[in-house]
């Protein structure tokens, strides 16, 4: 049976590596889109790992870091048979509106049933 995974934010250093590991007979990936507007096509799995990241960058900016973490992933989570959403660890301590918009990502992925967090 042929598997065909999705991967947002492929590019990136966490998930550039994630692609090369991939066991899967099709590895597709989200570049230079906005992931609030993506349409998903038929995919087995989805590793959703982009977003925008900067701690320092996100106080300026704090509401491109909300719509594009958390209506970002709300996008892909809706659409996914399964997703892999990759939080980060700067949600433990919530200091900036970057680790508050991958908490709030977080929340999104719980609320669906297709959906599991890492962080």
């Amino acid at each position: 049976m042929a598997s065909k995974a999705l991967v947002t934010g492929g590019k990136g250093f966490i998930g550039s590596r994630l692609v090369r590991y991939l066991k899967c007979d099709s590895i597709d990936l989200v570049d230079g889109q906005d992931v609030r507007k993506v349409k998903l096509g038929d995919y087995d799995i989805v590793y959703h790992l982009a977003a925008l990241r900067s701690v320092p960058r996100s106080f300026n900016e704090a509401r491109a870091f909300f719509d594009t973490n958390v209506w970002g992933t709300f996008n892909i989570a809706k659409q996914a048979k399964r997703l892999v959403n990759i939080s980060s660890s700067s949600v433990y301590t919530a200091k900036s509106p970057y680790a508050v918009s991958k908490a709030c990502a977080e929340a999104v992925g719980s609320c669906h049933q297709n959906c599991v967090n890492l962080k």
